[in-house]
């Protein structure tokens, strides 16, 4: 299935010279240094412009490392289909974020949203959002917090990706770069 989702979204638009990058580092990076750091594939899809670049070294990452988990590979596709939306290209980004099968409640209501905001439903978009915020915090999500934030810096709170569907509706009438970014989150 992936195979066939990599195979039909391989086109991707013309990136300029400071969109490359060394793929044979790439390739060799272990997964959380690839997609969870600025030295993977984050170093040019932050870029504007280069997101082609930054989706083309997901799905070589992809390839290369066939022996990843499903939840492994749906991380990738994740971030795969939102730099589709980063660049408008909302009928491939919709046809990767369809292909994912979440198992989490929370991921599976943020999936949603998502998917309702690049299809322009508000009114789904709405409904997910209040289902989302009234799931019941898991026993064990404060030590999780914990320990990402102590890897990552980063402090996420319950339930998680809230703020950024509060974003995409609060930006809803906007591009999904826009509505996906902190200046609509607050």
């Amino acid at each position: 299935m992936i195979l066939g989702i990599l195979l039909a979204l391989a086109g991707t638009p013309a990136q300029s010279s400071n969109c490359s990058y060394n793929r044979t580092a790439m390739l060799a990076m272990d997964l959380d240094t690839f997609d969870q750091s600025e030295k993977g594939w984050r170093t040019i899809g932050q870029k504007s412009g280069c997101e082609g670049a930054a989706i083309s070294a997901i799905r070589d990452y992809l390839a290369a490392h066939p022996n990843l988990s499903s939840d492994q590979k749906n991380q990738l596709l994740w971030h795969e289909g939102q730099l589709l939306a980063v660049a408008n290209r909302y009928g491939d980004s919709l046809t990767v974020f369809s292909s994912i099968r979440e198992t989490e409640d929370s991921q599976r209501l943020y999936q949603a949203a998502t998917i309702a905001f690049l299809r322009r439903d508000k009114n789904a978009l709405l409904n997910v959002r209040t289902k989302l915020a009234s799931l019941p915090k898991p026993p064990d999500f404060d030590a999780a917090a914990k320990a990402f934030h102590d890897s990552t810096g980063q402090t996420i709170s319950w339930p998680a990706n809230l703020d950024v569907v509060d974003g995409l509706m609060r930006c809803f009438n906007n591009s999904y770069r826009v509505a996906y970014s902190d200046k609509c989150r607050h």
